[in-house]
């Protein structure tokens, strides 16, 4: 017995052409929440660790506001290695800070502060700042606030400003492949290989 099954000419092609759906974007302000929170827009997540443990692929954190980084319990800081991700402010042109002077502010090692170790990876819009890492209570002038590590690495319109050390380490603990950086300002970095693009 043989059943005949009728797919029309546009389904089949619609199944063919489609591609995985947008995340939507995850929000996160200082007003948030990471309990009662649900990272959309009206109801943003507080912390950026939050938004890093839910996002995916290709998906995108915007910041509402200003942040405040914790200071983590790893020396290298917080790595980040989603494929794909963009953290970026909610308002296109305008920078959100994330302020990093609580981070390793009590390290006896060091290590840098924010690490992207996946493929295609994008900042945007951001201001980094204050970030001051101390061996023992000396700060350091060998590690950096960013450190870029995967391939495609994208950085537009970043600003990277009172940093002991340096503000971004491209080439340094492993290559980055295509780094592009645009618009990007660096002022009051210690170390001298920090410089404006």
């Amino acid at each position: 017995m043989f059943i005949g099954l009728s797919v029309s000419p546009l389904a089949l092609s619609l199944a063919r052409s489609s591609t995985p759906p947008t995340p939507a974007p995850i929000y996160i302000s200082v007003s948030g929440n990471d309990t009662t929170g649900t990272g959309l827009e009206e109801a943003p997540y507080a912390t950026l660790g939050k938004a890093l443990s839910v996002v995916t692929t290709n998906g995108k954190i915007r910041l509402k506001s200003d942040i405040t980084l914790p200071n983590p319990a790893s020396y290298t800081g917080i790595i980040i290695s989603t494929p794909g991700l963009t953290i970026e402010s909610d308002t296109p042109g305008t920078r959100r800070t994330l302020d990093m002077s609580l981070m390793m502010s009590n390290s006896t090692t060091g290590g840098d502060g924010i690490r992207f170790s996946g493929d295609s990876q994008t900042i945007k819009d951001l201001r980094f700042t204050g970030y001051s890492p101390s061996f023992g209570g000396t700060p350091s002038d060998r590690v950096a606030a960013i450190n870029p590590r995967g391939t495609n690495f994208t950085s537009i319109n970043c600003e990277i400003d009172h940093v002991s050390g340096r503000g971004m380490a491209l080439g340094e603990g492993g290559t980055p492949t295509n780094a592009h950086i645009s618009g990007g300002i660096f002022h009051h970095c210690s170390d001298p290989n920090s410089s404006s693009p």
